[in-house]
């Protein structure tokens, strides 16, 4: 799985790339993952939705996006629910 690196060596940053995200999504699926950052209530009011199934997809979106390092704070969860 690793390419050679410009030394010669085995350039493995890909696999590390991949296999922390796997170890991020195998925690949290053990209840041990990342802290959801905003409520369904969050989200209704920013997008001015009432509940229902669109909602929980925006959270799953959210938390995969957690998941993946790429949402750490509020802020840029907030930014993220409104472009999303």
């Amino acid at each position: 799985m690793a390419t050679v690196g410009p030394k010669g060596k085995a350039d493995v940053t890909g696999y590390r790339t991949i296999y922390r995200t796997v170890q991020k999504i195998a925690r949290a699926r053990k209840g041990k993952g990342v802290k959801p950052l905003l409520s369904g209530n969050d989200i209704m009011q920013i997008r001015k939705l009432s509940s229902g199934p669109e909602v929980g997809r925006l959270i799953m979106r959210l938390r995969d996006m957690q998941l993946q390092g790429k949402v750490r704070t509020r802020v840029e969860a907030v930014r993220f629910i409104r472009t999303a």
